[in-house]
Parts: structure tokens; sequence; C-alpha cells
């Protein structure tokens, strides 16, 4: 046995899901990796819209980070269910949605930090942040757009 499937074998006998046998999966778990999928795929819907609807690039952020974040760590998460008898498979899954838990805020506060140093334009909300003592070293040197 293989360290991976050592691995996502004890991760996946701590869950509650009945075991697959053979290969075969259990009506139980094919209902629980449908609704996962199910579930992944709404949340990026959800942030697709959210990209086309928001007025701003700040807002469109947010919904794509959480959206597409969450979204495909239940499709993940489904996969590494309905895989759980194929050596490998599950711990590589779960480590994809470690992956993106670490990597996907921290992009996100990134890019959102660059268009803010940029003075990219917002919607119509106010710079709660504009005159902090710890932006005062990163303020721009041009004047903002339209001034």
């Amino acid at each position: 046995m293989s360290p991976s499937s050592s691995l996502s074998s004890s991760f996946l006998a701590l869950l509650p899901f009945p075991a697959i046998s053979k290969g075969v999966p259990s009506t139980m778990t094919e209902i629980i990796v449908s609704t996962l999928l199910l579930l992944g795929c709404l949340f990026t819907l959800v942030a697709g819209i959210g990209l086309v609807r928001m007025p701003d690039f700040y807002c469109r952020m947010q919904a794509i980070g959480k959206g597409t974040t969450l979204g495909v760590a239940l499709v993940m998460l489904g996969v590494a269910i309905y895989f759980a008898d194929t050596p490998g498979a599950s711990s590589r899954a779960i480590v994809v949605i470690l992956f993106l838990f670490v990597t996907s805020p921290a992009s996100g506060q990134m890019l959102s930090r660059a268009a803010y140093l940029l003075r990219t334009e917002k919607s119509d909300t106010k710079d709660s942040m504009a005159n902090h003592p710890a932006w005062r070293k990163y303020a721009p040197t041009r004047p903002p757009k339209g001034e």
C-alpha cells in the first residue's frame, strides 16, 4: 500500500460515509457525491454571475474569491469521496483543496491591494482606509484619476 493511499484511507475512514466495496459506490455515497458536485457547481455559477453583475473590481474580487473557492472545494470533496477506493486519488483531491484554501485568500488580498494602490476606480463607496496611518507609506505619488 502506498503512503498516499494510506493517507486517503485513514482520512476517509474518519468521515461518516458508507464504505465503497469492490469499486461500486453505495446509493448513499452516490447521493452525497451528487449533492456535493451540484452544490459546488452552484457556488461556482453564483460566483460567475457575481463577476458579471458586480459594479467594480473590489466587489468582483469578493464574489469570485469566495464563490469559486467554496465551489471547487465542494467538487473536489465529491471527487475524493467517489474515488475513495482508488489509491492516491482522494489524497490528491484533499491536497488540491488545501492548496486552494491557502492560495486563494492570499492571491485575492494581493490583487485587491495592488488595485487599491493603483487607485482603481470604485463604485460609490467611501474609502475608510484613505487616511489610515498604515497606508500612508504606500500612498501613490500621483493624484487620483479625475483630479
